[in-house]
């Protein structure tokens, strides 16, 4: 692969994460939305305001949480982390790459891991996803945090 030894991250890491993300993230921001609207207020937006605002927030929430961190929260979790092949952040545009890549092909992305320890949407932003060594753990968050 290149110089820097890297353990890629395991299948079933990378699905554990996904549905964390799934059902830690949007299912909540789903129905969380306008339950925070009513008790704010705002009273019972218009559906269309509600679907561009979670769009939105789904857009954004993965490209800016791994061009930041290198991980969303389900990554976290499970210790695992998207970086460039020399162990770098990716930027947010491949971060967003990544991500629209990711949502076009859906789980057929996932078939490369077969014989590859990238994923189609892995490749098309250059990036990797690798398991995360305990002394590697929150670097990236100690670091955004300072």
């Amino acid at each position: 692969m290149n110089s820097i030894n890297f353990v890629p991250a395991s299948v079933s890491d990378r699905v554990y994460a996904l549905i964390i993300d799934v059902f830690g993230v949007v299912i909540p921001l789903i129905y969380g939305l306008p339950i925070v609207a009513l008790y704010v207020g705002l009273g019972a937006l218009p559906w269309m305001l509600y679907a561009i605002i979670i769009v939105f927030a789904i857009f954004v929430y993965e490209p800016l949480m791994v061009s930041t961190y290198g991980q969303t929260l389900g990554h976290r979790l499970m210790r695992i982390k998207v970086q460039d092949n020399q162990g770098n952040l990716l930027s947010i545009g491949n971060a967003f790459l990544r991500f629209v890549a990711k949502s076009l092909l859906g789980v057929f992305s996932f078939f490369t891991l077969i014989y590859s320890s990238q994923t189609i949407h892995d490749m098309a932003s250059n990036s990797f996803v690798v398991k995360l060594r305990p002394s590697d753990e929150g670097k990236d968050f100690e670091r955004a945090a300072s």
